[in-house]
């Protein structure tokens, strides 16, 4: 079987594949003339758009900066610790949701005491005050973004294939455009999904989703959940920072709804 882009890289780097092997793999080809079919479309439509390109590869390039930085700055159980928290005693499969959980990881998770003399940062953060030269200015602004933008639930509005998604922001009852593409392949206008949409000079894209869009009959449950949130923070409308906040309640639901959703398939079957 082929290796698809967005699967974790058989190498067990952790990295999806198009940010490991891949492109070793394309240089080992004769004549580097038998590029994935999916790879060449893509690659094609990115090329038409240089500020996607160019923000496609800062993120690819701060993943690998972190990447390293995990390696060097931290105990290999910080890792465990994290997927305690991330779960909290969920029962989900953690290779299915490892690229969620790496953005999460990464971007999201305020380090504990131990690992950071600086209480709530992310991981991202601290590498970015320790390891400020290892990013160039314009990565440095699409960290930022990255690390600003919380996920929250997402309304599929409409798709434009291999190249748009037009969503709604269910928390912040906002919409946004995102440039995608291989989510455009399997998503559908209707579906909701749990995501970071990160947005540099008007661009913006996805970095990080939870890999099973929920369809929409749950979406009273998610509005539910942003009523009471509300008002419970005695709040009108919801900022990011907000909804940092109400991270863990996001996922929580998350995982809530597909546990009925998926024991609702299996009693059918």
């Amino acid at each position: 079987m082929k290796d698809k882009r967005n699967d974790l890289c058989r190498c067990n780097s952790g990295k999806k594949y198009k940010f490991c092997c891949l492109n070793k793999d394309i240089q080992e080809q004769p004549n580097h003339i038998e590029m994935d079919e999916d790879l060449s479309r893509q690659f094609i439509i990115v090329q038409k758009d240089p500020q996607w390109l160019q923000m496609s590869l800062a993120e690819a390039r701060i993943a690998e900066i972190m990447d390293q930085f995990r390696v060097e700055a931290f105990d290999e159980n910080i890792e465990e610790i994290a997927w305690s928290e991330f779960e909290n005693n969920a029962s989900i499969d953690r290779h299915t949701y490892a690229a969620y959980f790496k953005s999460w990881f990464y971007y999201s998770w305020p380090l504990p005491s131990e690992f950071s003399s600086l209480a709530g940062i992310s991981m991202l953060q601290k590498c970015l005050r320790e390891h400020s030269s290892l990013f160039t200015a314009y990565e440095k602004k699409v960290a930022a973004a990255i690390y600003n933008a919380p996920f929250s639930f997402f309304l599929v509005q409409n798709v434009t294939p291999d190249q748009k998604l037009f969503l709604q922001d269910i928390m912040r009852q906002n919409e946004v455009v995102v440039k995608e593409h291989t989510g455009t392949h399997y998503l559908h206008k209707g579906q909701v999904v749990l995501a970071r949409v990160v947005t540099v000079d008007e661009q913006s894209v996805i970095v990080g989703m939870a890999p099973f869009s929920i369809p929409n009959d749950y979406l009273a449950a998610i509005s539910n959940l942003r009523i009471i949130a509300l008002s419970e923070c005695h709040l009108s409308q919801f900022k990011s920072t907000d909804l940092g906040e109400l991270d863990f309640l996001l996922r929580m639901l998350y995982f809530s709804i597909l546990n009925v959703s998926f024991s609702s398939i299996h009693a059918l079957n």
